[in-house]
């Protein structure tokens, strides 16, 4: 096989086409903005497939800049935004907003000294999420996280759906998502769910679109230390490769020799395996590790989803070893010192009982189920980061209001701009010019002020924060490496 040539290209253009490429890529994501959001038609012509969509979600992954150093700058938005979304599930366009937002005030501007310029944005941030943290209200209620859905995902079936599950489960709930390979409608099971914040040490494990990995029946191999020896798992691999049986290995770190040969087993072989980080750190991994044998009966469970950021097995456990796993947990908590300790046993003994969900995502076509399966997760991600954080007014209303708070910063100029960018951009998407209040959300679509639109604290602070790590890359950056 002949290795192709590739040609070097070294361009000193002060990233000029690069803030171009993401100027037009962000003004597309940002135009489905709001309740009011704008349509954009996504064109497949490789199956001759037209479709509006309001997602901007799905918006993002579909741009592609015929440009090569323009569709650097779309890129580098899609990397931004992805790393929000890893981290609190929801916020592509928020965070997409904010980097252009950032990009058109300071790159016409001449600052003339940029270490203390980047010194003054960390202050900033950091300022921003202590204020926005103090502004913001704990999840009380389920018509808080259905307000939160709507505000998310802009589609009340998707809001009513989650209501109903949040309703039957409690807020700890373990909700998954999944294709429907043969339903036209999206519908969900209620299941024992066991949750963890770790997930897949590397993507190419993933056996489904969505880059999670589903097993079922799944024998469990819970490792403490490092797992370097393909010669110490041969035999357990070769025998469920010869059985088709699944298997989940978990250790805290894995040789990179064993990485490459299980995906090796993985793709050339058909080995139903996926390798996973441990949970937790130090004594924790070790409780976890208790935990997850609780759950489990005889080592295996009927069925794991691993996605890169965590993992949720779902079984019908040994009751007696389920039981005396809670009991111990009941002990431990009683006896316990520190609030610290307190809390995670009685954190584990929930969730050892808890209930989960899988929403099974359908649609007529493909493209209508992935884009049913972000706006869902979309959603998700949003409730699940407010339940944990909170939330705060939404529509842009609370970044307006702290705008004032900082008036003495020597970047106030830049600080103004960024954080009034919100609440502009969703009048603009509904077409209102004339001046409205800014101490209460206003609905675009039923034009009444409403309080209902809320805001997940997590999705804003982990926008902005996104958006100016890529920013401070980009401001101290001259040449483009382009290899063709």
């Amino acid at each position: 096989m002949q290795i192709p040539k590739t040609t070097t290209r070294i361009i000193n253009n002060e990233l000029t086409a690069i803030i171009e490429g993401i100027n037009i890529s962000s003004d597309v994501v940002i135009s489905t903005m709001g309740g009011s959001g704008k349509n954009v038609i996504l064109n497949n012509p490789i199956i001759n497939e037209l479709k509006f969509t309001k997602d901007g979600v799905s918006v993002a992954k579909d741009i592609k800049l015929s440009n090569p150093e323009q569709n650097i700058g779309a890129n580098l938005l899609i990397n931004a935004a992805n790393k929000t979304v890893e981290q609190c599930g929801d916020g592509t366009t928020t965070t997409i907003l904010f980097i252009k937002a950032l990009v058109n005030a300071a790159f016409n501007r001449d600052i003339e000294d940029k270490n203390e310029f980047i010194d003054n944005l960390d202050t900033f941030i950091e300022q921003f999420e202590a204020l926005l943290t103090l502004q913001s209200k704990k999840i009380e209620s389920i018509d808080d996280l259905y307000r939160i859905a709507v505000t998310s995902c802009k589609s009340v079936s998707i809001a009513a759906l989650i209501k109903e599950i949040y309703t039957k489960t409690g807020f700890d709930a373990n909700i998954t998502l999944e294709q429907s390979k043969d339903a036209d409608r999206t519908y969900y099971d209620l299941v024992e769910g066991l949750n963890f914040e770790s997930g897949m040490i590397n993507s190419r494990f993933a056996n489904q679109d969505n880059n999670s990995c589903i097993l079922e029946d799944a024998y469990l191999l819970l490792e403490e230390k490092m797992v370097s020896s393909i010669q110490a798992y041969d035999k357990i691999l070769g025998q469920c490769l010869k059985n088709d049986h699944a298997i989940v290995i978990m250790a805290p770190q894995f040789s990179d020799e064993f990485i490459r040969f299980c995906i090796t087993a993985k793709q050339a072989d058909g080995l139903k395996i996926c390798l996973v980080k441990s949970p937790g750190y130090n004594t924790y991994i070790k409780e976890n590790y208790k935990d997850i044998m609780a759950f489990s009966k005889n080592d295996t469970v009927e069925k794991i989803i691993i996605t890169p950021q965590n993992f949720t097995m779902f079984n019908r456990p040994d009751s007696i070893k389920l039981n005396k796993r809670i009991k111990q947990l009941e002990k431990l908590a009683e006896a316990a010192i520190e609030d610290y300790d307190e809390n995670d046993y009685k954190s584990r003994i929930h969730r050892l009982k808890q209930t989960g969900a899988i929403i099974y995502v359908g649609g007529v076509t493909e493209k209508n189920i992935k884009e049913e399966y972000d706006r869902i997760e979309d959603a998700l991600g949003a409730v699940s980061s407010a339940i944990r954080n909170g939330y705060v007014r939404g529509a842009g209303v609370e970044l307006i209001q702290i705008i004032p708070l900082f008036k003495d910063s020597p970047i106030f100029w830049l600080i103004e701009d960024v954080l009034s960018r919100p609440y502009k951009q969703i009048l603009e998407n509904a077409n209102i010019t004339r001046t409205l209040k800014t101490d209460v959300p206003y609905n675009v679509k039923t034009k009444v002020y409403d309080e209902n639109i809320i805001d997940a604290l997590d999705v804003l602070t982990h926008s902005l924060k996104n958006a100016t790590s890529l920013f401070k890359l980009l401001i101290n950056t001259s040449y483009v490496i382009h290899n063709e």
